[in-house]
């Protein structure tokens, strides 16, 4: 039967992963630093241990909180209303207990316990793929090195959250299908962590409960009963559930707030209570090796409302009406109408993504603009490339900048080689395993998961973000896997 915790494992991978960050902070960290000429500066936004990135727009949220007098309570409010402000207010404590302005105790305290809890939930997953222990430690710890995943363990960094919530998922739906028992402690944490991604990513929540949906007619297929495919509905239904009621009580997605034609200066904490950043702050942040903070706290680097996600040209919501045959106006909503407002909101949540990186170096597609349902289709094949292959080797190799910084760009690299054998591997060598119900059912939950990214933002590095560490798990558990071995 799968597990869901072990403290001897959790204490194995605790320990390893904070032998990794001191590493990273007593010796990787300077030679780049030297190599990058990085000065750290905290009135820039830069302490010891940051590279440039978002974690420069964390810092600068968590140094106005830990200056201002308000009480911690008073503090909490906000969370809700920004999505980076939940890591600034984090960070903020350890700038409180721990001096010297470093990331050290943070990622110690935070991103190596987190990053601990997800590597635990999926090796019990993995081992019901039947691989040896020794290997699967290795992959595990490999998986720490996928580049975006390294990036999270020892930097101020909203992905770490995603990634436990995938793993704390991941693990409940094998548990669920290995026992037929209904988990406890797992959906506890599930909730748990789903008011947390709400505060950060609040659109990801959506997605893992529609890919708990569709896991229902999964279930329902394989075991044609009903109780089992109601059990996924449950949960998503949860998702849903903790979603509104974050919704109602830590305040709405700021993003909904711009598809609605609102101003994109959602952000009211940092820049009304605390008071806003000088323009030198403001140009430093900006200058980070070409790479804008599209998530910077209340700015909105030039993008005028008139180009905000909410316009979708003149078209509301509210305006879907249809008449009865004496002229009264009569609500309806259709399945038509329904596909047709997903492509709206999907072609303004990618211009949003263009508009707020124009100088992006992984932007693709810019021209692109969904019409039909068709044009879903006929762009899926090209989704699920971008997904598991891009940004391919020779993308990075050609470009001039970008891709957070080129530090990462070259880490990146290597690893996406390594993923390509071992890509083949699994198509070559292990075929046979990909047959079985396990790898389907992981198949769908990471695709199912992973797919709306293609489609919604254009940027394959931000894509790359997500998908990356989950294809690189996948690609690991079916090449391994000895299921169905002879």
């Amino acid at each position: 039967m799968i597990r869901s915790f072990n403290l001897r494992i959790f204490m194995i991978f605790w320990v390893v992963l904070c032998v990794i960050v001191a590493a990273h902070h007593f010796i990787f960290y300077p030679l780049m630093a030297e190599i990058l000429d990085i000065n750290i500066i905290p009135e820039q936004g830069l302490i010891r241990g940051a590279l440039p990135g978002d974690n420069q727009t964390y810092y600068l949220i968590a140094d106005k909180i830990f200056n201002s007098k308000m009480s911690f309570g008073d503090k909490l409010f906000p969370i809700g209303k920004d999505p980076n402000y939940f890591i600034g207010l984090i960070f903020s404590q350890f700038l409180y207990y721990f001096s010297g302005h470093s990331l050290l105790f943070y990622s110690w305290f935070v991103n190596t316990p987190l990053m601990a809890l997800g590597l635990m939930q999926i090796y019990f997953v993995a081992r019901q793929f039947k691989i040896p222990d020794r290997t699967l430690y290795i992959l595990m710890f490999i998986l720490v090195f996928v580049p975006f995943n390294f990036y999270s363990v020892t930097q101020i960094n909203k992905d770490i959250f995603t990634f436990v919530f995938f793993a704390l998922s991941l693990n409940t739906i094998f548990k669920i299908n290995s026992s037929g028992s209904f988990p406890s402690l797992n959906i506890s944490l599930i909730c748990i962590f789903a008011f947390v991604l709400f505060a950060v990513r609040p659109y990801q929540l959506t997605l893992f409960s529609v890919s708990w949906l569709l896991l229902s007619f999964l279930f329902l297929i394989r075991t044609k009963s009903i109780l089992c495919a109601v059990k996924p509905i449950f949960v998503s239904g949860l998702l849903i559930l903790v979603y509104f009621l974050a919704a109602h009580f830590i305040g709405a997605d700021p993003r909904v707030n711009e598809m609605d034609g609102l101003s994109s200066e959602v952000t009211t904490y940092p820049v009304d209570v605390l008071g806003k950043r000088s323009q030198n702050q403001n140009h430093s942040i900006g200058q980070t090796d070409g790479i804008s903070q599209k998530e910077s706290i209340g700015q909105t680097e030039g993008i005028s409302q008139k180009e905000s996600i909410g316009q979708r040209e003149n078209i509301s919501n509210n305006d879907v009406t249809t008449h009865t045959d004496n002229g009264m106006a009569k609500d309806s909503i259709t399945l038509e109408l329904v596909i047709d407002n997903l492509i709206l909101k999907l072609n303004g949540y990618r211009q949003h993504f263009i508009n707020s990186t124009p100088v992006a170096a992984m932007i693709i597609d810019r021209d692109l603009r969904f019409n039909s349902l068709a044009d879903l289709v006929a762009y899926f094949p090209k989704g699920i490339k971008n997904l598991i292959i891009e940004p391919n080797p020779f993308r990075l190799l050609g470009d001039k900048k970008g891709y957070v910084n080129p530090v990462l760009k070259w880490f990146y690299l290597p690893w996406m080689l390594y993923l390509y054998i071992l890509l083949i591997k699994m198509i070559t060598m292990n075929i046979r395993n990909m047959h079985s119900y396990e790898a389907l059912l992981l198949s769908v939950f990471i695709f199912s998961t992973l797919l709306p990214y293609a489609y919604f933002i254009p940027n394959l590095g931000t894509v790359a973000r997500y998908s990356s560490p989950m294809i690189f798990y996948l690609a690991s558990v079916l090449a391994f896997s000895q299921v169905n071995s002879r």
